[in-house]
């Protein structure tokens, strides 16, 4: 041994055989900075009063890598490098991979890969496939294509493209997934096949139309195509027309008891199609000794309502009575068109003479417009006067009729409203007069 370690050890020994009493000081002896002699220094050391030797080291004598605080030696922050540790093995770590306090030891990257990732290069990453993209900093979720599509990463969804003239269905006889299906031909329709085991195109072959449209839930024929309805329909009762406009008019059943066939015209005016009385008696008319017009009936004909052809025919009956006084007077009977009389016939009725009779006539529509043309026949039997003497030479005499009394060619306005009146009057007023119709009815339709 050295005289250094000699010094030290005989300062150190001779401490421990003669101890001093508590707070004595010990020294202990170290070789100086030089390294050329010995030095001695304070090492804070007491001895306790149990006799017990507590040592607490300098600060000095923190040496690298070490710090003291408090009299206690620790390792420094940074006081261990990487040259001071033992070489590990490649592509590990130190670590305690198991659920209890244990040892440290050398732990592969590669087994912190689990499912999902792969460790290379000293890195791990995540794997990619056709549903997940890795981008340099996250895992997305690749674009999805087919029947629903959206973008990559994104949660935004829309249909996919189709084939052209398709329908997304499950075509089969059991759940599943639908796909799309596209038809083939013209005028295909889809459809729930006979068997009833699943969906099918089928092509309206006998009942294909390119005249006939479907709209606001309704057939519509195209302007000038034909339409023929084979067997018989059901058509529902309604109190009147719908909608109308130029160029289209209506057929429809007007809820009377029993039911009115009607149609509509493109100017809005209803006419049955049956003969229709459109205007009557409602009660017996008569006139005493007075020169006064009685009507029969009168119906007033809407506005755009006459077409070439329209006819009204009139037909009622009347009964005239007079006293004995010889004063001449005529019955005189008419048919008027707005106030125009267009046909008249005229009975002489003798003193204290008279009788019944049964008025008929017509008013045919020959044009129509501004200057619309009729033609009018009004016939009245001579049932009124006395017939005792009739011959077979002088009976047509006796029928009083008019054949368009109006000049042929009279006009009327068919845009405008006309009224078809029938009406009697005397040309005289004699005493004990007496007109009266019983019965009276303008009807439009055929003779």
């Amino acid at each position: 041994m050295s005289d250094l370690d000699g010094a030290l050890i005989e300062e150190y020994t001779a401490g421990f055989a003669a101890p001093a009493g508590p707070g004595d000081a010990f020294k202990l002896c170290r070789a100086n900075a030089e390294g050329n002699n010995v030095e001695y220094i304070p090492a804070n050391t007491a001895v306790a009063g149990d006799g017990s030797l507590a040592l607490a080291l300098a600060p000095y004598l923190a040496g690298t890598g070490l710090s003291s605080a408090s009299g206690a030696l620790a390792i420094a922050d940074g006081g261990v490098t990487p040259a001071m540790q033992a070489a590990a093995a490649a592509n590990t770590f130190l670590a305690n991979p198991t659920a209890a306090p244990a040892t440290l030891v050398a732990h592969p990257f590669a087994t912190l890969a689990g499912a999902g990732l792969t460790y290379a290069g000293g890195a791990l990453a995540v794997n990619g496939s056709t549903s997940i993209i890795v981008t340099s900093d996250e895992a997305e979720r690749a674009a999805l294509t087919g029947v629903v599509t959206a973008p990559q990463n994104s949660n935004a969804t829309a249909f996919g493209s189709c084939a052209a003239k398709s329908v997304l269905t499950n075509a089969t006889n059991a759940s599943g997934i639908p796909a799309f299906l596209a038809g083939t031909a013209a005028f295909q329709y889809f459809r729930i096949n006979s068997a009833n085991t699943g969906g099918e195109w089928a092509t309206l072959s006998s009942h294909a139309s390119t005249t006939i449209t479907y709209t606001a839930n309704t057939f519509v024929v195209a302007l000038g195509a034909d339409f023929a309805w084979t067997g018989w329909h059901s058509i529902a009762e309604q109190a009147a027309h719908g909608a109308v406009s130029a160029g289209v008019s209506a057929f429809w059943a007007k809820n009377t008891a029993p039911t009115t066939p009607m149609f509509t015209d493109d100017d809005g005016n209803d006419w049955a199609l049956t003969n229709n009385t459109v205007a009557s008696l409602s009660a017996i008319q008569s006139t005493i000794a007075s020169t006064s017009t009685i009507v029969a009936a009168a119906f007033t004909a809407p506005a755009g309502s006459w077409r070439v052809g329209t006819l009204y025919k009139l037909e009622a009956y009347l009964v005239a009575t007079r006293g004995g006084t010889t004063t001449a007077s005529n019955l005189i009977i008419e048919l008027l068109l707005g106030g125009t009389v267009f046909a008249s016939a005229t009975i002489p009725i003798t003193p204290s003479g008279g009788g019944a009779c049964l008025v008929n006539g017509y008013l045919l529509c020959l044009s129509t417009g501004a200057s619309g043309t009729f033609i009018a026949n009004l016939r009245a039997p001579n049932d009124l006067g006395d017939l005792t003497a009739i011959t077979a030479a002088s009976v047509w005499s006796l029928q009083a009729g008019s054949y368009n009394t109006a000049a042929f060619g009279t006009t009327k306005s068919t845009a405008a409203t006309q009224v078809v009146q029938l009406q009697a009057r005397m040309s005289a007023a004699v005493s004990a007069l007496s007109i009266t119709w019983t019965a009276a009815a303008i009807v439009r339709g055929a003779l």
